[in-house]
């Protein structure tokens, strides 16, 4: 073989080379990305089923709502039972190690690193009838904080880019409504960028 085939093979397998390390590292970030979204996907779990619990126990009593002293006893055994339910449902979530699932006996919330950013209940809907409430959709029932513990406060929108950070970028703060997806929420303020 000539010395120019030998260069064309060496720079053949060197390209290779390249291209399979490239693919390598693509995979890590891919990784990487899902390792990190994780802990979003509990979170919306958690609050998914804390929303739905706190409505069941409305259902169960007369269509009210607990009371502001009262919210996380009153929803811890639906809250547990429902957030099984739905991580069987997520394939995402199912059977995965270092999922940041809430404490049984609380606080309940997100995770965000080493600290958790809890749930709090809309002070203004405890007690309340769920007929006397006029815009459900886009009522907040909880609320993800910044505090560490669970608490009884009124809804306000969040602007003060304390949020933590997912891929990099500020995330909004989980924010769930009385009926209806979270999503549904989107545009609140509560700490997106494109809500400034």
């Amino acid at each position: 073989m000539s010395v120019l085939g030998k260069a064309l093979v060496f720079i053949g397998v060197g390209f290779a080379l390249l291209c399979l390390l490239g693919v390598f590292f693509s995979v890590k970030q891919l990784q990487k990305g899902v390792e990190e979204m994780r802990p979003v996907s509990a979170c919306m779990v958690e609050g998914t089923a804390l929303r739905d619990a706190l409505i069941k126990y409305a259902n169960r009593n007369g269509g009210r709502l607990p009371s502001a002293t009262t919210w996380t006893q009153d929803a811890k055994d639906e809250f547990l039972r429902r957030r099984k339910e739905l991580i069987a449902l997520d394939v995402s979530l199912r059977g995965k190690e270092g999922v940041p699932w809430s404490d049984i006996d609380g606080p309940w919330g997100c995770h965000n690193g080493s600290r958790i950013q809890a749930f709090q209940y809309n002070a203004d809907l405890a007690g309340t009838e769920l007929k006397a409430i006029k815009n459900p959709q886009k009522t907040v029932l909880i609320f993800e904080t910044p505090d560490p513990t669970n608490g009884t406060k009124k809804y306000e929108r969040r602007g003060d880019r304390t949020q933590p950070q997912v891929l990099g970028q500020l995330r909004d703060w989980l924010v769930m409504p009385i009926s209806g997806k979270m999503q549904d929420l989107v545009g609140t303020g509560q700490g997106s960028p494109a809500s400034r």
